[in-house]
Formats: C-alpha cells, structure tokens, sequence
C-alpha cells in the first residue's frame, strides 16, 4: 500500500498524458475524415506517381473537386498536380479541370493564377535538380 501511495503522483501524471495524446490523436482524426484527406493523399500520389491512365486520374480529380467535403486549397493541388502530369497529353482537360474548380470554392483568377504559377515553380524545381545533378536542363537553353 505504501509503494502504491508514493508511486501514484507518476501513475496520474502518466495517466494525463496519455488523455492528452488521445485527445489530440481524436482531433486529428476527426479533421481528417471531415476533410477527406486520405482521399485528396491517394489520390495525390496515384496522379504523381504515375501509376493509372489519365481517364482515371481525371475522374478522381473531378471527383475530389466537386466534393464539397474537400477543402479549396486542396482541390486546387489535385488540379495543379493534375494539370502538371497531363499538361503534354493531347487529351487533357485542364480547362474542364479550372472551370470545374471555379464552380466549386476556388474564384476564377486564384485557380487561373495558381495553375500557372504552380506549373512554373515546378519546372523551375526540376531545372534545379537537373543543374545540381550535373546534366543540362531540357528545353530553351
């Protein structure tokens, strides 16, 4: 009994945190599910990592964006990433992508803007890498 008394501090100390971690591992579980983000993560990756056709990427990105679960900004990278990934594909749509996302939460000039900027920024990050690694970037020289 004496052990228990000196011993209990620890054990509600511990007790706590263990409440807290619960309480926040709930939180964030519960911000994932409102904002459907293991979808937007999947799909994300399935468009990056190149390992569907573009018909199906395509309906998963339209899918996503006219969600009213995902948030803007989320819908916006599927499109960027979409955008990027099929921008030399003669069948893409990414008109129908940016009409799409102005139809549900993003404005007209912010997802103009952003795909291009996004576009961009990306070819910039791959020009880099391409230096870094020695071998001369593709395109205008």
């Amino acid at each position: 009994m004496k052990r228990f008394v000196e011993e209990y501090p620890e054990f509600r100390k511990l007790g706590g945190n263990v409440s807290k971690h619960v309480a926040v591992v709930g939180e964030l579980s519960r911000l994932v599910a409102r904002d459907k983000l293991l979808d937007v993560s999947e799909a994300e990756q399935v468009i990056v990592g190149s390992g569907s056709s573009h018909a199906n990427d395509l309906k998963t990105v339209q899918g996503l964006v006219q969600d009213p679960q995902v948030l803007p900004v989320n819908k916006l990278r599927l499109a960027m990433l979409y955008a990027l990934r099929y921008q030399r594909n003669s069948a893409n749509a990414i008109p129908a992508v940016v009409e799409l996302l102005t139809k549900n939460g993003v404005s007209e000039p912010e997802a103009k803007v952003r795909l291009c900027t996004g576009a961009y920024t990306v070819v910039l990050i791959y020009r880099l890498i391409a230096c870094l690694r020695g071998s001369p970037p593709r395109g205008r020289r």
